[in-house]
């Protein structure tokens, strides 16, 4: 879980589990700029909420359904509609791992949260995985900067990438289309004509 400021940290990374020939997954993903900036401009804005199971480890373990809240600064949960813990990241929660031991069951991640140990279910590895990127993103202080590789145009309210012409109103598949011919060259041009195929 990486926040990439420049495209050539991405080369690098790309290069690097190249030269390693390693087996792995890469989801890239851009963040939605409304989201990004009301995140910024409020602590109380989530990051990521939702309902999440959690281990009652007393006599019987169970798992029960509780309402998560992650913001830039807080881990929150509530039980009936009533806050039962809120945690400051960094002082009282820690970052979030797969939990170890729970192979026959997906999605499921831990935290130490105050002076207990929080064992966290979701419905499946993806959304775990989103849980996971969003802690990291909170932890890294993501938010606390603009983002990356976007600029404000000079003639509307909305933003754009660096790269794309301000009067440009493609609609997404073809601004999907050009981000990946961006990374197509990004990634020639660093290894002086590519790494044998298209991204």
């Amino acid at each position: 879980y990486v926040a990439f400021d420049r495209n050539i940290e991405v080369v690098q990374l790309l290069q690097s589990i190249i030269a390693s020939q390693q087996q792995i997954h890469i989801c890239f993903a851009r963040a939605n700029p409304y989201d990004w900036n009301k995140i910024r401009s409020s602590s109380e804005a989530p990051i990521k909420e939702g309902l999440v199971g959690k281990l009652h480890q007393g006599i019987f373990r169970k798992w029960n359904t509780r309402q998560f809240k992650l913001t830039r600064e807080t881990l929150s949960y509530l039980a009936d509609g009533v806050l039962r813990g809120k945690f400051a990241l960094g002082r009282e929660a820690s970052r979030a791992r797969v939990a170890a031991g729970y192979t026959n069951q997906q999605g499921v991640f831990e935290l130490r949260c105050g002076e207990k140990d929080f064992v966290l279910q979701t419905n499946s590895a993806l959304e775990r995985n989103k849980w996971l990127h969003a802690l990291e993103c909170a932890f890294e202080r993501a938010f606390d900067k603009a983002l990356p590789g976007m600029v404000a145009s000079t003639t509307t309210s909305s933003l754009r990438p660096q790269s794309m012409p301000a009067s440009s109103q493609s609609p997404p598949q073809a601004l999907d289309e050009r981000y990946l011919e961006m990374g197509r060259a990004a990634l020639q041009g660093a290894n002086g004509g590519g790494f044998g195929g298209a991204p």
